[in-house]
């Protein structure tokens, strides 16, 4: 994801890609999706890295950040998503999970 954000905000061409193929994306949409797409690739190849370091080293605070990561993002979705995941009778998501 990195190496994308980086390609879209150095080559000139694809700022132009979004008209070329005629759906209506500006300069401005892309560069902001360039930076989603740089920010999102530091911050995997950052966890990425701690992640390796923990297991040469046998860490376990690395180890723990590293495994809590997936947790938390679990818990942060089901507690936003509580409603359009149905809290009704007929729902399949069992009630101690929300």
């Amino acid at each position: 994801m990195l190496g994308v954000g980086v390609w879209m905000k150095v080559d000139l061409r694809v700022a132009n890609l979004g008209q070329a193929i005629s759906i209506g994306l500006n300069e401005q949409v892309v560069d902001i999706v360039a930076w989603i797409f740089i920010g999102t690739g530091i911050f995997v190849f950052v966890v990425g890295f701690m992640g390796c370091c923990g297991a040469i080293k046998e860490s376990r605070i690395l180890l723990g950040f590293v495994s809590m990561g997936p947790e938390l993002r679990l818990q942060h979705f089901l507690s936003t998503n509580q409603r359009s995941l149905g809290q009704s009778k007929s729902s399949k998501v069992p009630p101690h999970i929300c």
